[in-house]
């Protein structure tokens, strides 16, 4: 294989030097330091380290041992020899004048037939300014100090929060290995040592060849160097962006789940046209349960034919032409590297499977895996739900693959593909959920050719499908949670990738998306779209939850798909994905909070002018104030901005220096900001949270006409409404006339400097229109004192609302509680049992002065009482096999609390029950007989010393599959407030699942173990 540099120069334009360079000598030149540098960065070499200097520092912001002489190329790069068993081996450090980074392989040529596992990097030190109380590494096991770190797959960041400073060291390529990046602290500094895993590499004497690339840079603000980071991904593997569609997938809906079927895609098709198409919506993704196959681990895996009598007995092709005729692209999931081994249709085809190395576990010994898979040497190799593992370096296999992406896609007609367990194409086990680094059985499996890795099985695997499919077949990777090293192997060869693992619709599965969208954001719009799984906008989730996770995925530009029954849906939530669902198709966004919190609460997208400052509550009972500096958040501290409030369709008063927000719990505000200026200028529009990135173009402002212009994408009928500023004072405007073509009728209010323009589309498509001003003296919009305010106490708050005029407010408590609130509700968790608390409630006016304030007085409810206990169920639900489960942290537990010791809650042990951890859900089905359902539920106390611990328990009551009734809730259990609680609900109208849920509260899970004890039904007639 060439030297890095060679082919770097060679394959990627935007590194070549000027021909005289390329002829140039390469003899070395001998020296006791040598240096390389370009505009970024200097490197320097001695007979005892490297350093890494940023260009325009004194001092290195890194090192790293050698003992060697370095030499120096006059490509500007510096070649250190080492000494390695087997081989002949340089580490070559390499500068390119348009990069940011410096770009480290290790260079060898095998001297003797080598196996090799694993290389590991000099241990990275960061100098002593990057203080580690003070800076906090970020990889995909998220936010953490670098101590607690367990490991990252292919990138690392260490910044400080507050400044961003900081340095990025990543691995480019994984073509071969699979770089790992572990963090720690020795004598008080921060040290990163990259390992650079193979499993088995098999290679004879006499060859050539290099390590995968790793590269370090330093930034001022590490988010840009994540971004350069992958701006050099794309950059490698010549990656071209194709748009993001928008789209459903049926997996999930609360109607019609699984793969749906013919009428059910059919009726959702039609309702998608007339509802949905003209906002964006572009895709209709069939999920598993259509393939023929049998199995008994995980989905069947015969993709060649559909079940005859499942739910699309007239063939996969006609529904994928009757979408097509409905302008819909067809997608399909669909598992192209597994195969069941000893399912009937494979079983001529026994070669086609890798097969184990080893036998495990070994003879006597205990397995310790997380799915207790065995494996027999030389026997096909197996792993938990994937099935097992087609041989991609088989030419039978590579034919048989070929053939079925390309029937699927060009016989069938499906251009849209989620391509699931992808983790089999490299044949290792799956570790499921996966963030941080887990070891595994990499290099344990034979394959057909020895001489090819896992990694570069997998990768021919995704190159054929991506060529049998053709380039016009977007292709979506799912999921690098279930093996992380499928992340860095699958660059260059997918168009999106999900980023995380299954989500549903209860909040703390909502909140998995993000989570993973944050750390991994930079990825999106530049190696691939990141999909954080379907929005959920259903009717039985409240509508705040809706609108924060379309939002979420509308800002931050991730692949949009939702997984609700669109027919069932009320016009208010199609509405929520009308206002969300086109991808705005920008990289221009980033998480404002990266490197202080795990999950972003502020997001800033800007394009030109135009700003939107997206602000996301995760805590679904408390509500959470933002107060950043303007400077903080990327905007100009020394310009003075004006804001709109989208979702609560308000105007803001002028922002300058700082921003300051509260944000109710579980809830968004997605606010659209612009410089306020001595002119017109538009702010938002009616027509998508993204707005007016999204859809406007050619905004103008003609000084001699007093004439502001643009055009806008619109749909026909669908009211679109411009909303602009003036400034207030003598120097101001007033708007006189307004016009737009393909419009059928328009409408005009300005309230002072606050200006709503409202056209009706004819057609959908651009319109062009054209605001005419004339100079006039202009007050500030009218203020009146808020209406209806009302009181309500519950467990452990107090809800507030009023009618909302389209003001902010300032809420006050007797007791020096103060909040600024837009919308018309705020709930206050910070109370006292059995305490009157007054509030007064003012609305804020544009120059920031308040309305004269109305008052109540409520008293909240006395301390919490806990229910009677219920009587013992006849059925207990650890007797159950549930039909859905899913624990936040390793598997739900039978009959033992979540550690695996006995169930106890307040010092009481019970014999029957489920131990979990939040966040969690399992769903059983309900006997026919049953009248009523028990249940006692608490904390466990194996950390009852832990302050932290605390929980949420909710029971659901499921009708017809999809109806979502909540039916009990606890209150925060906790060590100050109650730590049990119990259930006793008749099974009225009888349902058919009870759904049971034990989340966070807001506070994280550490601790949050849960004991359902006693819980089930009861046959005994009422």
């Amino acid at each position: 294989m060439l030297p890095f540099f060679i082919r770097h120069i060679l394959f990627h334009t935007h590194y070549v030097f000027p021909f005289l360079l390329i002829a140039a000598s390469l003899t070395p030149l001998f020296a006791r330091e040598v240096t390389i540098q370009n505009t970024w960065l200097k490197v320097t070499a001695d007979e005892k380290k490297v350093s890494f200097y940023h260009k325009d520092q004194q001092t290195p912001f890194s090192t790293f041992p050698i003992n060697t002489i370095p030499e120096k190329s006059s490509w500007n790069i510096l070649s250190l020899p080492v000494k390695m068993d087997g081989m002949d081996a340089a580490y070559e450090i390499s500068l390119f004048e348009k990069s940011p980074f410096a770009f480290i392989t290790l260079n060898f040529r095998s001297t003797e037939n080598l196996k090799i596992e694993e290389f590991s990097f000099p241990e990275i030190t960061l100098s002593e300014t990057f203080s580690p109380s003070e800076y906090k590494v970020l990889g995909t096991a998220g936010l953490t100090s670098a101590n607690k770190h367990p490991g990252s797959y292919m990138f690392l960041a260490v910044a400080h929060p507050e400044t961003r400073n900081g340095v990025i060291i990543s691995w480019l390529t994984s073509t071969r290995g699979n770089g790992i990046l572990f963090s720690n602290i020795k004598e008080n500094q921060i040290t990163v040592r990259p390992v650079d895993q193979y499993g088995r590499w098999e290679l004879p004497a006499g060859i050539q060849s290099a390590s995968e690339i790793l590269v370090i840079g330093a930034f001022p603000d590490a988010r840009f160097g994540l971004e350069a980071y992958a701006e050099e991904i794309a950059k490698y593997f010549n990656i071209s962006m194709k748009p993001a569609p928008s789209g459903y997938c049926t997996w999930y809906s609360n109607k019609y789940g699984g793969a749906g079927n013919e009428n059910s895609t059919q009726e959702f098709a039609e309702m998608a046209v007339k509802k949905l198409k003209p906002y964006g919506f572009s895709f209709f993704q069939i999920d598993d349960k259509w393939q023929m196959g049998n199995s008994k681990n995980g989905p069947n895996k015969n993709f060649m034919e559909h079940r005859p009598n499942g739910p699309y007995p007239s063939g996969m092709k006609k529904t994928a032409e009757y979408l097509s005729e409905h302008d819909i692209t067809a997608g399909i999931w669909f598992m192209p590297f597994s195969g069941t081994y000893d399912d009937p249709y494979y079983a001529d085809k026994q070669s086609w499977f890798v097969k184990s190395a080893i036998t495990y576990p070994p003879h006597g010994e205990k397995n310790t895996r997380r799915y207790k898979i065995n494996q027999t040497k030389n026997q096909p190799y197996e792993t938990y739900w994937g099935g097992t593992c087609l041989d991609m370096t088989n030419p039978a296999v590579q034919n048989y693959l070929k053939k079925e992406v390309s029937q699927i896609a060009n016989d069938w007609g499906y251009k849209y593909f989620k391509i699931d367990g992808m983790w089999t194409g490299m044949a290792c086990e799956q570790l499921y959920v996966n963030d941080a680094y887990r070891p595994d059985d990499l290099g344990k499996q034979i394959f057909y050719n020895p001489g090819i890795t896992n990694v570069e099985a997998f990768r021919n695997g995704c190159q054929m499908v991506r060529e049998a499919g053709g380039d016009n077949v977007f292709i979506l990777g799912c999921n690098i949670s279930q093996n992380m090293r499928t992340m860095g192997a699958s660059y260059g060869l997918v168009d999106a990738m999900r980023i995380g693992p299954d989500n549903g619709s209860s909040w703390a599965r909502i909140c998995s998306g993000p989570i993973r969208g944050t750390a991994r954001y930079f990825y999106n719009a530049r190696v691939w779209w990141n999909d954080p799984d379907p929005v959920y906008v259903r009717d039985s989730i409240p509508l705040e939850h809706a609108r924060l996770i379309t939002s979420w995925a509308a800002i931050t530009g991730q692949l949009y798909a939702f997984s609700d029954w669109l027919p069932d849906l009320s016009e208010e939530r199609v509405e929520v994905l009308r206002r969300t669902m086109q991808n705005h198709q920008k990289k221009n966004v980033r998480p404002v909070d990266l490197f202080n919190s795990p999950l972003a609460n502020v997001w800033l997208l800007s394009d030109k002018e135009y700003h939107i400052l997206a602000l996301f509550n995760w805590k679904e009972k408390l509500s959470q104030k933002i107060d950043y500096s303007m400077k903080f958040i990327g905007l100009d501290p020394d310009k003075t901005y004006v804001g709109y409030d989208f979702w609560n369709n308000t105007f803001l008063s002028p922002i300058k220096e700082n921003f300051l927000a509260e944000i109710p719990a579980g809830s968004c505000k997605i606010i659209a900001l612009r410089e306020l200026r001595d002119r017109p200028v538009l702010l938002s529009t009616s027509r998508h949270v993204a707005s007016p990135i999204l859809e406007v173009e050619n905004e103008t402002w003609d000084p001699q006409t007093h004439t502001l212009s643009g055009t806008s994408s619109v749909v026909a009928d669908d009211d679109y409404e411009l909303r602009l500023i003036v400034p207030t004072g003598n120097d101001s405007w007033e708007l006189i006339e307004q016009t737009a073509d393909h419009v059928s009728e328009s409408s005009v209010i300005q309230d002072g400097c606050t200006i709503r323009v409202r056209f009706t589309p004819k057609q959908t498509g651009k319109i062009s229109w054209k605001l005419k001003f004339k100079p006039a003296k202009i007050d500030p919009p009218k203020i009146s004192m808020p209406e209806n305010f009302r009181a309500k106490a519950e467990y452990g708050k107090i809800f507030l609302t009023w009618k909302d005029s389209g003001r902010q407010y300032l809420l006050k408590r007797n007791d020096q509680l103060q909040v600024l609130v837009a919308g018309n509700s705020f709930t206050d968790y910070t109370i006292q049992p059995g305490t009157s608390y007054t509030y007064t409630l003012s609305t804020k006016n544009w120059l920031d002065s308040f309305s004269e304030p109305v008052k109540i007085t409520v008293t909240s409810l006395p301390s919490l009482k806990i229910p009677p206990v219920p009587p013992k169920p006849e059925i207990h639900i650890s007797d159950l096999t549930p039909v859905e489960e899913h624990n936040g942290n390793g598997p739900i537990r039978k009959n033992v609390a979540f550690k695996g010791s006995p169930l106890t809650i307040l010092g009481e042990k019970y014999e029957k029950g489920i131990g979990v951890h939040a966040n969690s859900l399992i769903v059983y089905k309900v006997p026919e007989n049953a009248t009523r359902f028990v249940a006692t539920v608490g904390i466990d106390d194996a950390e009852k010393k832990d302050d932290r611990r605390s929980i949420q328990a909710k029971i659901y009551f499921i009708k017809d599959g999809t109806r979502s009734i909540l039916m009990g809730e606890t209150p925060v259990l906790r060590n100050d407030t109650v730590q049990i609680w119990h259930f006793d609900l008749p099974l009225i109208k009888k349902p058919d699942h009870i759904q049971l849920e034990i989340n966070d509260t807001g506070d994280g899970i550490m601790c949050d173990h849960g004991n359902w004890v006693n819980t089930g039904f009861i046959l005994t007639p009422l």
